[in-house]
């Protein structure tokens, strides 16, 4: 508001390069402002020994617990649906999906974690808590649309971290002969 008020001051209001330079300004100011996921460090996972037992019973855990607590459906997909629908009280189908990743982080951080694939769980750690952070904001996309947008930017990013670090696990299950989940 206090750079549109300089604009008029300058008499600049009837410049449209002007008024879209200061939104665009004002715009990326505001998102470079919002908060970022939570991110997960190594110290905040409990790293286990190594061997065909310890991955047996992790990626059997890993599985049963994505199974159990990974959102059936998607946070962009509703919060679109109800921008569509004009509908922003079908917003409150996303808070499930927010549980969901909220148990899921939970059970990741408290899992045990062989040596080995301690950096590809971090990493599928923090996916999902960009996950967590984008649902978390697209639930509030009618009361804070900029911050629900730019969690609609970074929904493929969160997406692609978790798919990327679960390929990166189960790739190492491969390489040392170990069936990936099978308990």
């Amino acid at each position: 508001m206090n750079k549109y008020a300089e604009l008029r001051q300058l008499g600049l209001t009837s410049d449209s390069n002007s008024v879209t330079n200061v939104m665009s300004q004002v715009s990326a100011n505001n998102i470079d402002s919002l908060p970022a996921p939570k991110t997960y460090l190594m110290k905040d996972i409990s790293v286990s020994g190594s061997g065909n037992s310890v991955l047996d019973s992790y990626g059997a855990n890993l599985l049963l617990d994505f199974q159990n607590y990974m959102p059936h459906s998607n946070e962009a997909e509703i919060a679109i649906k109800a921008f569509d629908d004009s509908d922003m009280t079908e917003l409150a189908l996303i808070d499930p999906v927010i549980a969901g990743y909220q148990a899921l982080i939970k059970r990741l951080a408290i899992m045990s974690v062989p040596k080995p694939v301690a950096q590809y769980h971090l990493d599928l750690l923090n996916g999902i808590s960009m996950s967590l952070f984008n649902a978390q904001a697209l639930r509030h996309l009618d009361t804070d649309p900029v911050r629900g947008l730019s969690a609609i930017g970074l929904e493929m990013v969160g997406l692609q971290k978790t798919l990327t670090a679960f390929s990166n696990i189960q790739s190492y299950f491969a390489s040392v002969g170990v069936p990936f989940g099978n308990k």
